[in-house]
């Protein structure tokens, strides 16, 4: 035995076939300004971990609108090389090249000591102990996404609502 429920209501089938473009705007342009208050937060720690070459990671950083009307996706990214290795830190082992060293120097306005130094002594004595030691974390995303989730998520919400209200009246 099978039961069931038809809408034959002109109104409701309008509205069901109506739905799917209608929530897909709502939700996806509340998912986009959620994307958007998010890499505002990481551009927040960015500056206040006090990161090496903290320009070139704000500047890299996209917000990216994917997926399908049934499956919206937003990707907040960050597109520097470097952005891994301030994010999680590195191990003993690599040298970042000497632009970003002699960028960073000059940005920090790092003065050696010893006045007979030069930027290459500098770029060479900061690389060695990169090399050596590694370089601590400062999470900027991980933090971000930790802090902004419930206001993504108040975002979403309020975009379903809006939408469930314009499709169904």
């Amino acid at each position: 035995m099978k039961s069931g429920v038809t809408f034959d209501d002109k109104e409701v089938l309008t509205a069901f076939r109506r739905a799917p473009d209608i929530m897909h705007r709502h939700v996806i342009n509340k998912m986009l300004r959620g994307g958007h208050e998010l890499w505002r937060e990481m551009q927040r720690n960015i500056r206040a971990n006090n990161s090496m070459a903290d320009s070139v990671l704000i500047s890299s950083g996209t917000v990216k609108q994917g997926g399908d009307k049934l499956n919206p996706s937003v990707e907040v990214g960050v597109g520097a090389a470097h952005a891994i290795f301030v994010e999680e830190g590195s191990k003993p082992g690599g040298t970042p090249n000497d632009q970003t060293l002699e960028d960073w120097i000059k940005r920090k306005q790092i003065e050696p000591l010893d006045p007979s130094m030069d930027m290459e002594d500098l770029k060479f004595l900061i690389g060695r102990k990169i090399r050596q030691e590694g370089t601590p974390k400062k999470p900027f995303a991980d933090p971000a996404v930790k802090t902004m989730r419930s206001r993504i998520f108040k975002l979403i919400n309020e975009g379903v609502e809006a939408g469930l209200k314009e499709a169904f009246g």
